[in-house]
């Protein structure tokens, strides 16, 4: 079972997402060998092919369960529609997962953490 974590994207801010992965005896686990990537889409039910966002980790040492990753402001700016064009984040229903696929044979496809996605706008526009 995914762990639940909802997140706050602030759009047009540079948002990080850092994890690690323990043992249950609250080890580093060791995550070499895995493909892990991170998804965000509007809603559940849209193909990969239609995610707002699918990368896999900006930075990582998974040999001790580390990885981070990071949504530039450009990638995530039009999540947010600002008056006249828009009222605000681009949908209600945004959600994300954390997945990663190991080297087994078969491969284990494995949902780590998952949760929504709620998206607020900048105070700022933009610092001269």
């Amino acid at each position: 079972m995914a762990a639940e974590n909802d997140i706050v994207v602030e759009a047009d801010r540079d948002f990080y997402l850092n994890c690690q992965m323990i043992t249950g005896l609250g080890n580093p686990a060791n995550m070499a060998g895995f493909q892990i990537m991170m998804t965000v889409k509007k809603i559940q039910s849209d193909p990969d092919t239609l995610a707002l966002y699918k990368a896999a980790p900006a930075v990582s040492n998974l040999a001790f369960g580390q990885f981070s990753f990071h949504i530039s402001h450009s990638q995530n700016a039009g999540w947010w529609l600002v008056p006249p064009s828009g009222s605000g984040a681009i949908t209600q229903t945004m959600v994300y997962d954390v997945s990663c696929l190991d080297i087994a044979i078969p491969p284990n496809l494995i949902t780590l953490i998952e949760g929504g996605v709620t998206v607020t706008g900048p105070v700022t526009i933009s610092i001269p």
